[in-house]
């Protein structure tokens, strides 16, 4: 009898390829399994962490993901630069939120090139779950590290946290 597989998102963030090699390694039993729906993203957020923005992508993208829904209609709406917009909604605003998806490294590079915007328009504080509140040295280190949280192990994290930090964001940690 074989042993029983881990959890897909039980391996150290720190070890993603070894993360990644195992989880395809292993494929066909985890989703034949119990945790088969968090194959697939569990796939991808190893890949993201790894490095591989590409393998990412492709690993969310499999098949049974499609959105099935109604397409909006978008017909009386023109193009219009996302950074432009979300900067000229800031000045409006108290807080700015940005959701992003674990498995997209884009999602981090492109809300690391609105932060000058943000702080120009008075923004100070720079939030993220992926920040620990063990990592009481982090503003004064002015980088990133293994105790700031696993998901800065993931190359452009790291930046976006380094350039918040450059432009004298405070960060704060939440879970």
């Amino acid at each position: 009898m074989e042993a029983p597989l881990p959890k897909p998102f039980s391996y150290p963030m720190a070890e993603a390829g070894r993360a990644v090699a195992e989880l395809e390694r292993q494929q066909v039993r985890y989703l034949a399994g119990p945790e088969a729906w968090a194959y697939w993203q569990a796939l991808a957020q190893y890949h993201a962490l790894a490095g591989d923005p590409a393998g990412a992508l492709a690993a969310w993208d499999q098949p049974g993901r499609e959105d099935t829904g109604t397409a909006p209609d978008f017909s009386g709406v023109g193009p219009e630069d996302a950074a432009t917009l979300l900067l000229r909604e800031a000045q409006r605003r108290q807080a700015f939120f940005i959701n992003e998806a674990h498995h997209a490294p884009r999602h981090r590079a492109f809300t690391r090139a609105l932060l000058a915007g943000l702080r120009e328009r008075g923004y100070r504080y720079f939030a993220a779950e992926a920040l620990s509140d063990l990592d009481s040295g982090l503003a004064a280190r002015g980088a990133p590290s293994r105790a700031t949280g696993g998901y800065v192990n993931e190359p452009q994290f790291a930046e976006l946290v380094r350039e918040a930090l450059r432009l004298g964001f405070v960060p704060v940690p939440y879970e």
